[in-house]
């Protein structure tokens, strides 16, 4: 992890980390990838941010270097596990438990360096310690322009279906004209998934889209919506509607869920009551019949008595 600043501009060399590329996209006006030097540069204006989102994605002991497989480094922090380009890895991984935050990247490597032990067993340990403290997933839903398989969906001209994946859990897909041909099939609609990892670390970069948080209710909603839909300004406009009503749709979730809390409460309270007059109805019974024994006991004494 360093940063040199020259020339009014920053080059930070930083360990992959999806969450801290994320905001670094979206609270810096400057920056851009250097795919020769492998860094970020971003103007020294906007130092104080850079400064603040390093401090929090990479402060102390929260980066672990965990392998190192020719010239590629693989790290795990506090909010995500990486791993080898390898289908033996991302199905070890995917096995492991679903909607984990896991990143498959660097370049492809051979079956035969990912077989180590060691490297599974840590890999292992740090999904479960994720899997332990899950953080809360988001909808995403955009548009979808694409002539080949993407990292979410698969198609052909007549069929497209979501692929299967760990990192993302597909709820709609919806596709409008023009399918391409058998040859060159096409794929023109809109995409709803659900993911506990920023939509640019699942499928690239996406110029629009919307974002809402994962409820069952919301993605009953999406759904209905979506079925609607003719196209993606006419989806767009009514999932934006959607979004400004969330903080009223989640206040009545929450009183719903007050109002359930609220009945369960009474239930063991009228359980509780009932109990307690069966008690005090048992207790009289058993003084009722001590009574009853009692006056046939004199009467059979005094009947005794009158005989003799």
């Amino acid at each position: 992890m360093s940063i040199k600043e020259k020339d009014g501009q920053l080059y930070i060399s930083a360990p992959y980390n999806p969450l801290f590329v994320e905001e670094l996209k979206a609270k810096t006006k400057t920056r851009k990838w250097d795919s020769w030097l492998k860094v970020w540069i971003v103007s020294a204006s906007e130092k104080q941010i850079v400064q603040e989102l390093i401090n929090k994605h990479f402060s102390s002991n929260h980066e672990e270097k965990y392998a190192q497989i020719g010239d590629i480094e693989l790290y795990c922090s506090s909010s995500f596990v990486d791993y080898p380009r390898c289908s033996f890895m991302r199905s070890f991984v995917a096995k492991l438990g679903s909607s984990v935050n896991i990143v498959e990247r660097g370049e492809g490597v051979a079956r035969a360096y990912v077989q180590n032990i060691q490297i599974q067993q840590f890999i292992k340990q740090k999904v479960q310690e994720l899997l332990a403290k899950q953080s809360q997933s988001t909808i995403y839903v955009y548009v979808e322009h694409a002539t080949e398989d993407t990292y979410v969906i698969t198609f052909s001209r007549d069929t497209s279906a979501f692929k299967k994946s760990p990192l993302f859990e597909g709820l709609k897909r919806v596709r409008f004209a023009n399918h391409g041909t058998r040859r060159a099939p096409e794929f023109h609609g809109i995409i709803a998934i659900a993911s506990r990892f920023p939509l640019n670390v699942i499928d690239g970069e996406k110029e629009d889209f919307i974002d809402l948080p994962d409820t069952p209710e919301i993605r009953v909603k999406v759904c209905e919506i979506l079925e609607r839909a003719s196209d993606w300004d006419s989806a767009k406009q009514s999932l934006l509607t959607l979004k400004e009503q969330i903080p009223q749709l989640l206040a009545q979730q929450q009183k719903v869920e007050v109002s359930e809390v609220s009945l369960e409460e009474e239930i063991e309270r009228l359980k509780a009551e009932i109990e307690e007059l069966e008690r005090l109805l048992a207790e009289k019974k058993a003084k009722l019949q001590q009574l009853a024994a009692e006056k046939v006991k004199l009467a059979l004494e005094e009947i005794k008595a009158q005989v003799t």
